[in-house]
C-alpha cells in the first residue's frame, strides 16, 4: 500500500488546528527553509528545498475546506480499511444466482466492475454500483460498496443513506457498520470544526465592531453639537440683513 505522508506533522500542528495556525506553521517553516539560510551549502539548500515542496504541498491541502476534508477522511482510513473493505466484500459469499435471473447475473456483472473500478475511478465505480443496486436493491453488499464509494468521492450525506439501507436488509454486517461509524463520525467532526471557525469569526468582527464604532448616545451628542454650530453659523452671517431681534 502506498505511503502517505502526515500532512499535520510536516507542518507541525495538531488535526484540530485552526486556520490561523496552520498559517502561522507554514509562514514558521517558509522562514526557515528559505534558500537564503543555506548560501554556499548545496546539499542542505537542496535538502532545505525538498522539504519546503512537502511544506507547500501540506498548507495548500489544509487551507482549503473540501481538500482538508477529503483529506481527515483519507487519514483515518489509511489504516487499511480500504484494502480490508474491498477484500471483506469480494470474500462474501455472493446469493446463488439462479441461470434464469438476468438481473441478478447483470446486477452481480455491474458489482464486481465497481470492484475494479473502486481503486482507480470513483465515478465509475458509482455508477457501476448504483446500476447493481437498481438492478437487484435487495443485496446489501451492493448498497455498502455505493455507500463507501459516495464517501470516498466526497459525498457524505448519500454514503449514510446507503449504508443504513444496507443495514436494514442485513443488522449485523460489519463491513456497514464499521463504515457507517467512520462516516458519521467524519460527518460530526467536519460541523464541530466548521461551528468552531464560525464562532471564531462572529467573536473576531464582534470585537472590532466594538472599537470602531461609538456608542449610540455619543452619536447623538455630536449630531446635536454639530447642528448647534450649524445654527449659529447661519445666524451670525444673515444677523446684518434680519437686524436686531
Amino acid at each position: 500500500m502506498e505511503v502517505i505522508e502526515d500532512l499535520y506533522a510536516i507542518l507541525g500542528v495538531e488535526e484540530n488546528a485552526d486556520d490561523v495556525e496552520i498559517k502561522r506553521a507554514y509562514r514558521k517553516l517558509a522562514i526557515e527553509l528559505h534558500p537564503d539560510r543555506f548560501v554556499g551549502k548545496p546539499d542542505e539548500q537542496q535538502e532545505a528545498a525538498e522539504r519546503f515542496s512537502k511544506v507547500s504541498q501540506a498548507h495548500n491541502v489544509l487551507k482549503d475546506k473540501q481538500q482538508r476534508a477529503d483529506y481527515n477522511f483519507d487519514r483515518r482510513l489509511r489504516s487499511g480499511m480500504t484494502e480490508s473493505v474491498l477484500q471483506e466484500n469480494e470474500e462474501k459469499v455472493a446469493p446463488a444466482i439462479a441461470d434464469d435471473d438476468p438481473r441478478r447475473m447483470s446486477a452481480e456483472r455491474k458489482y464486481n466492475e465497481g470492484l475494479a473500478y473502486f481503486k482507480t475511478d470513483l465515478r465509475m465505480a458509482v455508477d457501476s454500483f448504483k446500476e447493481a443496486v437498481r438492478l437487484s436493491p435487495g443485496v446489501p453488499q451492493y448498497h455498502t460498496m455505493l455507500g463507501v464509494a459516495y464517501q470516498k468521492h466526497g459525498w457524505p450525506t448519500y454514503a449514510v443513506s446507503e449504508l443504513k439501507t444496507a443495514l436494514k436488509l442485513a443488522p449485523r454486517d460489519p463491513v456497514a457498520t464499521k463504515w457507517l461509524r467512520q462516516v458519521e463520525a467524519v460527518i460530526k467532526e467536519e460541523e464541530e470544526l466548521k461551528e468552531k471557525m464560525e464562532k471564531k469569526g462572529k467573536k473576531g468582527k464582534k470585537g472590532k465592531n466594538s472599537k470602531t464604532e461609538k456608542p449610540k448616545s455619543e452619536k447623538k451628542a455630536v449630531e446635536n453639537k454639530f447642528k448647534k454650530k450649524k445654527t449659529s453659523f447661519w445666524r451670525n452671517l444673515l444677523a446684518p440683513l434680519l437686524g436686531p431681534k
